[in-house]
């Protein structure tokens, strides 16, 4: 059984606050493991990773490496060669669509969902409008989930990428990306899967899902800000070009040559230096989501939810985007005499943090809800009391709001 209040114990900044963190899926608060393992790394004698032949420049390579081998084994990828550190997931999309783009023909297609964040989209569309490639994007059915029979349609010979999201940052729903992986495959696409809000609550098996790609952000794993992950299979690495040059991602070759060759994966990816610390840190998180059941953090996170979702569905006025029912807890609703930015206003000065407008994800919100959504997502630090004590100042909300316009 998962104990709620130990995992919440566990972070500081959700006990000292007075505030109720309805926000996760933008980030989430950091475990005091986390705090201690950045401590402990800055009081010791540091060097720079994969520089030197001193022992600090050696001990902080051999952690930076055990943190590399630590999330590889945390999504099952098949040896730590295959993780590369990048600044955020929004980064890492970036190398990909970049490196893919030199190989890009004007015949050829991108296919994303018409779910994907911002950050799953730009990328993509940049490296069409510079190629003249086609950018397909898969049309949502009458329930807001990518339209299958239209993916089948849209994904030909002439398919270099499939980008899609694992579940959705507006409404929560997980999408069929095994699915759509298979269908691409079959007609030879490479496929990278946006696994940011996914991995908060379930992991990835990257062997078994498939994926040529998958990457996601620490920060909202628990982790640090400015530490990014990057998993490719060899075969799609070797398929995409370099997009960043400098230190530590090559050999030196002569001027004959042409200065240098870069390097494999994962140092041939990783120009510059990298923030060590953050590695570190983020494996510590990895330790410690360790010593809970997943599932029943999940499960619990859930429960959470569908209180959430059933009560909000009693106010009048409050509509909710579908998510179905393969979900995490993120919810997406609206209120008919209230603009989002002003509930979410409300709830601030009562102290919830929610979020308000496209969320960053503006194609998929203008399809389900184009005046905007207010959204809550849920981790397992969240209390039963939190949803009900939230549900109580939404009523009082579209009473406030209601009686002014009256």
């Amino acid at each position: 059984m998962f104990n709620a209040l130990a995992f919440r114990a566990a972070f500081p900044g959700v006990v000292s606050s007075s505030q109720v963190y309805f926000d996760n899926a933008a980030t989430t608060q950091k475990p005091i493991c986390m705090m201690q393992e950045l401590q402990s790394y800055y009081s010791s004698l540091i060097g720079s990773a994969g520089r030197g032949q001193h022992r600090a420049a050696i001990n902080s390579t051999r952690i930076y490496q055990e943190a590399r081998s630590k999330i590889a084994s945390y999504i099952h990828a098949r040896g730590p060669e295959n993780i590369v550190f990048t600044r955020n997931a929004t980064d890492a999309i970036n190398i990909v669509a970049g490196g893919a783009r030199e190989k890009l023909r004007t015949v050829d297609n991108i296919v994303v969902t018409g779910l994907e964040h911002n950050a799953n989209l730009f990328p993509w569309l940049q490296a069409c409008q510079r190629t003249g490639a086609k950018l397909r994007i898969i049309p949502l059915d009458k329930d807001g989930a990518p339209d299958i029979t239209q993916a089948l349609q849209m994904i030909d010979e002439h398919t270099r990428f499939v980008a899609l999201s694992a579940a959705s940052n507006v409404t929560g729903r997980t999408l069929p990306f095994e699915d759509l992986i298979n269908i691409a495959h079959k007609h030879s696409a490479l496929v990278l899967l946006d696994a940011s809000q996914l991995m908060a609550h379930r992991a990835i098996d990257v062997e078994k899902c498939k994926c040529d790609f998958t990457l996601f952000s620490a920060h909202k794993l628990y982790g640090p800000e400015g530490l990014g992950v990057l998993y490719g299979r060899d075969a799609a690495f070797q398929a995409i070009s370099h997009v960043r040059f400098g230190g530590g991602m090559a050999a030196e070759r002569s001027e004959a040559e042409g200065w240098f060759e870069a390097l494999p994966h994962p140092e041939g990816f990783e120009a510059g230096t990298q923030d060590i610390a953050a590695a570190v840190g983020f494996a510590s998180v990895l330790d410690f989501l360790g010593e809970s059941d997943e599932r029943t953090r999940f499960d619990y996170t859930l429960t959470l939810l569908e209180s959430l979702e059933t009560g909000l569905s009693e106010i009048p006025g409050v509509h909710i985007l579908p998510a179905g029912n393969n979900r995490i807890p993120i919810l997406s609703f609206f209120a008919s005499e209230v603009a989002s930015s002003d509930l979410e206003a409300y709830l601030s000065m009562r102290g919830f943090c929610t979020r308000s407008g496209t969320h960053c994800a503006f194609s998929a919100v203008r399809r389900l809800a184009p005046q905007g959504t207010l959204r809550v997502s849920l981790a397992p630090y969240n209390t039963s009391e939190e949803v009900h004590a939230f549900l109580e100042t939404i009523r009082g909300a579209i009473r406030y709001f209601g009686g002014k316009k009256r």
